[in-house]
C-alpha cells in the first residue's frame, strides 16, 4: 500500500543519513507517495498476468530463444542425441562432440500470493510470488550416454499435455 511504501521511505532516510527519529511524522508523507506513484502513472491493480504463466513474454526474450535454438539446430550433428523412438537411444555425434550441461532450479514456495500490487505501464518486473518459506531444487544435467535422460510415460505426458496444452 502507499502507507507501507511512506513508511520504507522514511525507514530508509533515517538509517541512510544516520539519523535519530524523534516524532511520528513520515519524512514524505503519504499523500505526496500517492501523487508520486500518480504521476509515474503507477497502479494498485489486481496481481493478474504475472510473468510466471506462459504466453507472457517480452519480444526480446522470445528473439532471443528463436537465435538460442537456431544455434543448437545448426550444429545438432556435435551433440549427443536422442532418438525420438519407443525405446529410445543415444546418436553419437559424426563431428567433434560437444557435451550439453544444462544447470536447472526450481524454486517451490508455500505462503499465500497477494491479491494486488503496484504495477508501473508496460513494466511487469519479476517479484517474489508469495511470502514464506521456499525450497529450491539444483540439478545439473548431462547429455550424454554416461548419464541418464528423462523421459515420460503416455499416462504423464497426457496429464502434462492438459496442464500446458502449448
Amino acid at each position: 500500500t502507499v502507507e507501507t511504501l511512506a513508511r520504507f521511505i522514511d525507514q530508509r532516510f533515517y538509517e541512510l543519513n544516520n539519523l535519530k527519529k524523534i516524532d511520528q511524522q513520515l519524512v514524505r508523507s503519504v499523500e505526496s507517495c500517492r501523487l508520486d506513484l500518480r504521476r509515474f502513472d503507477v497502479k494498485f491493480t489486481a496481481n493478474s498476468s504475472r510473468p510466471y504463466f506462459l504466453g507472457h513474454e517480452r519480444e526480446d526474450v522470445v528473439k532471443h530463444r528463436q537465435e538460442f535454438v537456431k544455434y543448437f539446430i545448426e550444429r545438432e550433428q556435435h551433440f549427443y542425441t536422442i532418438t525420438n523412438d519407443a525405446v529410445p537411444q543415444w546418436r553419437i555425434p559424426t563431428t567433434a562432440p560437444t557435451i550439453l550441461l544444462c544447470h536447472d532450479e526450481s524454486t517451490y514456495k508455500c505462503g499465500k500470493i497477494t491479491a494486488k500490487r503496484w504495477i508501473m505501464p508496460d513494466n511487469a518486473p519479476f517479484y517474489s510470488k508469495d511470502r514464506g518459506r521456499s525450497i529450491m531444487c539444483s540439478d545439473l544435467l548431462v547429455m550424454h550416454p554416461s548419464g541418464p535422460f528423462f523421459s515420460l510415460t503416455e499416462k504423464e505426458y497426457s496429464e502434462a499435455l492438459k496442464t500446458y496444452p502449448n
